[in-house]
């Protein structure tokens, strides 16, 4: 049973996802593994049996930009789920995007606690928000393409109008110059 347990902790301690074990009761943290300490920038010690607000109240809604759709918070933890772009603030202030998966239990030694598993989505998420900026750029830069196309087709119709009057008029001063001089002659005789 021991090694059981020994195994389970390797796995808490190194998985490549931040792990957070809060009680429901106090929201206190019971159990944090290094990916969360790296995370958010905190020692063990300066989270554990700490309140989770600590993590929280790094995620202010005054800076976060308005794109966002959540903030971490004590809702979160409170209710089971899966959330998708969910925004954190590391303790230097830097913003990261997570995928937050919370679990309920309830324990005869700890009580009702939350299992919170993060996914660090932060370079996907700079990318993908980068690409639609991108996008954003193309298509504008596609409509004022669209935009210029039409204008040098109307000036192209403008043009071929304009060639297309020069030449009936050298055809009718062709004509006028043909028919001058027969009677040019008529009339000298």
């Amino acid at each position: 049973m021991r090694s059981t347990e020994n195994l389970y902790q390797l796995f808490f301690e190194e998985s490549n996802d931040a792990l957070l074990a809060v009680s429901l009761k106090d929201h206190r943290v019971l159990g944090l593994n290094r990916t969360l300490t790296e995370l958010f920038g905190f020692h063990s010690e300066e989270l554990r049996d700490e309140s989770v607000q600590i993590l929280c109240s790094h995620s202010s809604p005054k800076e976060t930009p308005e794109t966002l759709e959540r903030l971490f918070s004590l809702e979160i933890i409170n209710q089971p789920g899966f959330y998708t772009d969910v925004a954190v603030r590391t303790k230097d202030g830097l913003l990261r995007f997570m995928t937050i998966k919370v679990k309920h239990w309830k324990t005869k030694e700890y009580g009702d606690l939350a299992l919170v598993v993060m996914t660090d989505e932060t370079e996907r998420q700079w990318l993908l928000r980068d690409m639609m900026a991108k996008h954003q750029t193309f298509e504008a830069a596609h409509q004022e393409l669209e935009v210029l196309h039409k204008s040098l087709k109307n000036t192209q119709n403008q043009v071929l109008q304009s060639s297309k009057l020069a030449a009936l008029g050298e055809l009718a001063s062709g004509i006028s110059h043909e028919l001058g001089q027969p009677l040019a002659a008529v009339r000298g005789f």
